[in-house]
């Protein structure tokens, strides 16, 4: 399956002009068969995406790029994006957690 696994949407990010409905119609006319929405320290795009994704059966999966203490780490299967910065030890810990 061939996925980008870092895409911007602009609803929750300052890094892209892009909206999800534009980023799944170039996704799939560059013939990728899914993409990852993570923006910064957010997942604000959850609930739409998933909606979006079975309105047009392509796959979105939602993260975050999550800005630690050290830098930033893109993340899958999140509940919930810390409101404070925290280590990079801290924040897999929490992801490794959530994954339970």
């Amino acid at each position: 399956m061939l996925i980008d696994m870092h895409m911007h949407e602009k609803t929750f990010s300052l890094d892209s002009k892009l909206s999800l409905e534009e980023i799944v119609n170039t996704a799939i006319d560059k013939g990728l068969e899914g993409v990852c929405i993570t923006d910064h320290d957010s997942m604000g795009i959850f609930e739409y995406a998933k909606w979006y994704e079975k309105k047009r059966n392509f796959p979105i999966f939602v993260g975050v790029e999550y800005y630690s203490l050290e830098g930033d780490i893109i993340a899958f299967g999140l509940d919930e994006v810390p409101e404070t910065r925290i280590s990079a030890k801290e924040f897999i810990k929490k992801v490794k957690s959530q994954g339970e």
